[in-house]
């Protein structure tokens, strides 16, 4: 099975990003894993049924991100028939230790918006050395 990993982020090239990986994923016939970091939470809980979890996230939170993310790939992704299969992954980590994380079970990409984050920016791009696939990088350059 083939697995393209996309970071959510409501961000433009986060929204970007879902939108390109989401075109991939499609056209492969491969599963698009949508991953929403969560960060500041208290790491306690256990996973929920048709809901993977990576690292352990209390309830509201992991329901919020879940929401979240259902309401970024209704938004971004409107031709459900062009829709590829979704998981939805959420992480308690960062985003570039998650994608990361994520890469290693099973991704034959990676895509992930490049925030205006100049910290967040350095931690994806010091990533790609350890993502073993494609990391695909989209910035403001790429955003129509």
């Amino acid at each position: 099975m083939r697995v393209i990993v996309v970071g959510a982020s409501d961000s433009i090239t986060g929204r970007a990003a879902l939108r390109w990986a989401s075109e991939r994923a499609y056209a492969r016939g491969a599963v698009l894993h949508v991953l929403k970091a969560v960060t500041d939470v208290t790491l306690v809980g256990s996973p929920t049924a048709g809901l993977v979890t990576i690292g352990l996230i209390d309830h509201d939170a992991r329901e919020a991100a879940r929401q979240q993310v259902r309401a970024l790939v209704d938004r971004e992704l409107t031709d459900r028939s062009l829709r590829p299969h979704i998981e939805t992954l959420i992480s308690g980590r960062r985003l570039s230790t998650a994608l990361r994380d994520a890469a290693a079970v099973s991704a034959d990409m990676v895509v992930a918006g490049v925030p205006r984050h100049r910290s967040t920016t350095r931690q994806l791009r010091r990533a790609r050395r350890d993502i073993p696939c494609p990391l695909i990088l989209i910035d403001d350059a790429h955003v129509h």
